[in-house]
C-alpha cells in the first residue's frame, strides 16, 4: 500500500506536488522514552541508572536533531517526497534510514547525527572527531 502510493506521489513531482510532501512523517520515540523513564524510577544501582539515563540522553537528542531536520525539509519549498524512519531487510540484513528524500532529478538518504567536537576527515574519508574542555586540552579522540 505504501509502495503503491509513493509510485503515484512520484509520478507527480513537479506536476501535482510543488513542495515537500510526508508520505511518512516524523514519529519520535516517545513510547521508549516513556518506558526508559519508568526503568529509572524503578532502578536502585548506580551504574546501571548511569546508562540508562545515557540511553535516554541520547534517544531525546537523536529525535530532537531529526524533528529539526524534518522542519528544515518542510520549510524548503523543494518539490519532493519524505519519508522518515525507513527500514529494509534483505536476506536477514537490515538497514534503517532516517530520511528518504526523493525529488524528480535524484533520491537522497538523509542521515542525521547530533555530534560536538572538531570533526577531521582524512584523505581516506576516515573521520576522527576531537573533543575538547574549556581550557582547550584535547579530552577524547575518537573514529567514527
Amino acid at each position: 500500500m505504501l509502495l503503491k502510493s509513493i509510485k503515484q506521489n512520484i509520478m507527480s513531482i513537479g506536476k501535482s506536488i510543488d513542495g515537500p510532501t510526508f508520505i511518512k512523517p516524523f514519529e519520535g520515540r516517545t513510547e521508549v522514552i516513556e518506558k526508559l523513564e519508568q526503568m529509572a524510577e524503578l532502578i536502585k544501582e548506580e551504574n546501571i541508572l548511569e546508562s540508562i539515563k545515557y540511553e535516554l540522553y541520547a534517544i531525546k537528542s537523536g529525535d530532537f536533531g531529526e524533528k529539526n531536520v524534518e522542519f528544515e525539509l518542510k520549510n524548503s519549498y523543494i518539490p519532493m517526497l519524505c519519508l522518515h524512519n525507513v527500514y529494509l531487510e534483505h536476506n536477514g540484513l537490515t538497514a534503517q534510514m532516517d530520511y528518504v528524500i526523493i525529488t524528480s532529478k535524484f533520491i537522497c538518504i538523509l542521515e542525521t547525527k547530533l555530534l560536538n567536537g572538531n570533526i577531521e576527515v582524512n584523505n581516506k574519508g576516515d573521520f576522527t572527531r576531537t573533543i575538547k574542555n574549556c581550557a582547550g586540552k584535547t579530552v577524547r579522540k575518537e573514529g567514527m
